[in-house]
C-alpha cells in the first residue's frame, strides 16, 4: 500500500513537471479549458428563463439605434422599424448606456429575428454570455501575467464556479456585462501601470469608455487610474519622460470623448449629460422593499452591512477563506510601506484591486445609496475579490511549500489543502448542475436554514417560464386564464412559442384558470390573500435545494 502511494505521488509529480516545463502541453491546456467553456455556454444558454430588465434595455437600444439613424440620415425616420419609438435624449431610459446593445440590434435586423419568440431570447442569452466569455478571458491573462498560467485557469475556474454569478452571465444585462468590461478594464489598467505609453493610454481609454457606457459608476476606475499613476510620478527619483506625461494628459481626455461618442444621449449636450447621469445614479430612488434578515426595509433604508452581508451568503465559503488571506496579505504591504503603500509593481496591483473592492461598499454605506436585489448592483466587485482570492491561494501555496518542518508534513499539508479545495470546488460545480438552471438562487452555508423568511429567492422571476411551461403543457384547451400575482414574471410568455402564447389571458384572481408565484415581496412560501390556494390547489412547484422559488396553482381544482 505504501509502494502504491509513493508510485502514485511521484507519478503526479511526474506529470505537473512536465507540464511547467511543456510549453505546448500549457496550451493545450488552457485552450481545452475554453473551449469547453464556450460549449457549456452553447449547450445550456437556452435554459435560463427571461430576467425583467432584458426587454426594457432592448428597448433602450431601439430607441438609441434610432436616435442615430436619425442623426445621421434623417430621412431613415420614415422607415418601419422606427414608427412609433419615442424621441432621444429625452427619452426616460437615455441615461442607460446601450452599447451592449447595438450590436446585438445590427444581427436582428441583418437576419430578420423575431423578438416575440423564445429563439430571439435564447440566442440573446447566448450573445450575453459571450460578453462574460470574453472576460474570462481577459481574467485568465490578468491573472496569468501575475501568477502563472495555472493560476490564470483557476481563476477563471472561481468566477465560472460561482453559481450566482455564472447564471447571471446569461441573463444579466447590465451588471454581468459590467463586471466583464471591469475585468478589460483592470487588464489594461494593469498593462498602463507597467508602461505608461501611447498605446496603452489609448487601449485603457477604450476598455474604460466601454465600461462607462454599460455602467456610469464605471468612471471610478479613470480616477483611480490616474491617482495611482500620479502618486507614482511623486514618488519616482526618476524625471517623468515626455511619453509618460503625454499618455498622462490623453488618458482622461480621450476616454470621456470616447463616452460621448459611444453615449448617443450626450451628444447635443456632454458636460450637462453626463454630470447629470452621475448624480441620477448617486440618487436614484428606487421605491420598493427588500426582505432581508426577516424583515421588508425600504430600498432607501437598507442597513450599512446590507452588501457585505449578502456577498458573505452568496459567495462559496472556499473563497470567502482564500479572500481573507489574500486581504491579510495585502494588508502587510500596507504596514510595510506606510505612506509609500507600494514598492513594486506586483504590490501595486495588489493595493489597487483593494481599493478597488472596498471604496464603492464604504461609498454606497457613506451616500446611502437605495440598494435592492441582493448585491447585483455590486457585482463588478467580484473581479477584484477574485483577484484576491488567487493572491490569498498563492499565499497558502508559498506557505506551507516553505514551511520549516519535516519535508514529508509539509507536503502532506499542502496535499490536504489542495485536497480541501479541490473538494469544494467539485460540490459547488455538483450543485450547479444539480440545481440548473436556477444557480442565480444559490445561498451558502452562512446563510442559514431559513432562507424563506429571511431573503429574496427569485426576485427576477426567471423561474415563472417554467410555470408556463408546465400549465400549456398539461392543459391542451386553446384559452387558458392566469393571474400574475403582484412581482410575477408575465415577461416569460414570450418564452413559450408563438401559438401557446396566444392560448394565454391575463385575468384578475377571480376568473383565473391558474395562478404561477415566484414569491416576490413574500415572506415564506405562500401569499396571505392565497392561503387556500396554497393549501389545496398546488399542483406544480419549483425549489433549490429546500427553497421553493415557484409554484402554480390550478384554481379549477375542487377544494
Amino acid at each position: 500500500m505504501k509502494f502504491l502511494h509513493q508510485k502514485i505521488r511521484s507519478t503526479l509529480n511526474f506529470i505537473i513537471e512536465s507540464i511547467k516545463k511543456n510549453q505546448k502541453t500549457k496550451k493545450f491546456i488552457t485552450l481545452a479549458f475554453f473551449v469547453i467553456v464556450y460549449l457549456v455556454g452553447l449547450r445550456i444558454h437556452p435554459d435560463y428563463g427571461m430576467s425583467v430588465d432584458e426587454q426594457i434595455q432592448h428597448v433602450h437600444g431601439y430607441v438609441a439605434a434610432d436616435y442615430i439613424a436619425e442623426s445621421i440620415l434623417p430621412s431613415i425616420k420614415n422607415l418601419e422599424i422606427f414608427k412609433g419609438i419615442p424621441p432621444y435624449p429625452e427619452y426616460i431610459g437615455s441615461n442607460y448606456g446601450v452599447l451592449f446593445h447595438l450590436p446585438f440590434l445590427l444581427i436582428e435586423k441583418t437576419f430578420y429575428l423575431d423578438a416575440n419568440t423564445p429563439a430571439f431570447w435564447k440566442f440573446k442569452h447566448l450573445y450575453t454570455f459571450m460578453w462574460f466569455y470574453v472576460g474570462l478571458i481577459f481574467l485568465y491573462k490578468l491573472i496569468a501575467n501575475k501568477y502563472g498560467w495555472e493560476y490564470g485557469l483557476l481563476g477563471c475556474l472561481f468566477m465560472l464556479l460561482s453559481p450566482r454569478i455564472f447564471a447571471h452571465s446569461f441573463f444579466n444585462v447590465k451588471d454581468l456585462v459590467f463586471l466583464s468590461t471591469t475585468i478589460i478594464c483592470f487588464y489594461y489598467s494593469f498593462k498602463f501601470f507597467k508602461n505608461h505609453n501611447l498605446i496603452n493610454a489609448l487601449l485603457l481609454s477604450l476598455s474604460l469608455a466601454v465600461c462607462i457606457n454599460v455602467r456610469v459608476v464605471g468612471i471610478m476606475f479613470l480616477f483611480m487610474v490616474l491617482f495611482f499613476t500620479i502618486f507614482d510620478f511623486f514618488k519616482s527619483k526618476e524625471q517623468i519622460t515626455k511619453k509618460q506625461y503625454v499618455s498622462l494628459c490623453i488618458l482622461p481626455f480621450l476616454t470621456l470623448f470616447l463616452t460621448v461618442l459611444f453615449w448617443p444621449a450626450a451628444w447635443e449636450n456632454p458636460i450637462k449629460f453626463l454630470i447629470d447621469t452621475i448624480f441620477l445614479k448617486a440618487d436614484f430612488s428606487w421605491q420598493g422593499t427588500v426582505l432581508y434578515m426577516g424583515n421588508f426595509i425600504k430600498a432607501q433604508e437598507v442597513p450599512w452591512h446590507y452588501i457585505p452581508t449578502w456577498l458573505l451568503i452568496t459567495t462559496p465559503v472556499m473563497y470567502l477563506l482564500l479572500f481573507m488571506a489574500g486581504f491579510v496579505s495585502t494588508v502587510k504591504i500596507f504596514l510595510n510601506n506606510k505612506i509609500k503603500l507600494y514598492s513594486n509593481n506586483s504590490e501595486k496591483e495588489d493595493v489597487f484591486s483593494l481599493l478597488v473592492f472596498f471604496v464603492p461598499i464604504l461609498a454606497v454605506i457613506i451616500l446611502n445609496s437605495p440598494l435592492y436585489d441582493g448585491w447585483r448592483h455590486m457585482y463588478f466587485l467580484y473581479v477584484p475579490f477574485i483577484l484576491i482570492s488567487i493572491k490569498g491561494l498563492k499565499f497558502f501555496y508559498n506557505y506551507f511549500s516553505t514551511l520549516n518542518i519535516r519535508k514529508n508534513i509539509s507536503k502532506f499539508l499542502l496535499y490536504m489543502i489542495c485536497g480541501f479545495f479541490i473538494l469544494g470546488m467539485g460540490n459547488t460545480a455538483f450543485w450547479m448542475f444539480k440545481n440548473h438552471p436556477f444557480q442565480h438562487v444559490y445561498f451558502n452555508i452562512l446563510a442559514g436554514s431559513n432562507i424563506e423568511n429571511n431573503y429574496e429567492r427569485d426576485y427576477w422571476y426567471l423561474s415563472a417560464r417554467k410555470g408556463l411551461e408546465y400549465i400549456v403543457n398539461n392543459d391542451d384547451r386553446s384559452h387558458i386564464k392566469i393571474f400574475k400575482p403582484v412581482g410575477f414574471g408575465k415577461h416569460n410568455l414570450v418564452m413559450l412559442s408563438p401559438s401557446d402564447q396566444k392560448r394565454i389571458e391575463w385575468v384578475e384572481i377571480d376568473d383565473a384558470d391558474y395562478i404561477v408565484d415566484c414569491f416576490r415581496w413574500v415572506k415564506g412560501n405562500c401569499r396571505k390573500e392565497l392561503e387556500i390556494a396554497c393549501k389545496e390547489k398546488e399542483v406544480y412547484t419549483l425549489s433549490v435545494d429546500s427553497i421553493k422559488i415557484m409554484a402554480v396553482y390550478d384554481m379549477r381544482a375542487k377544494e
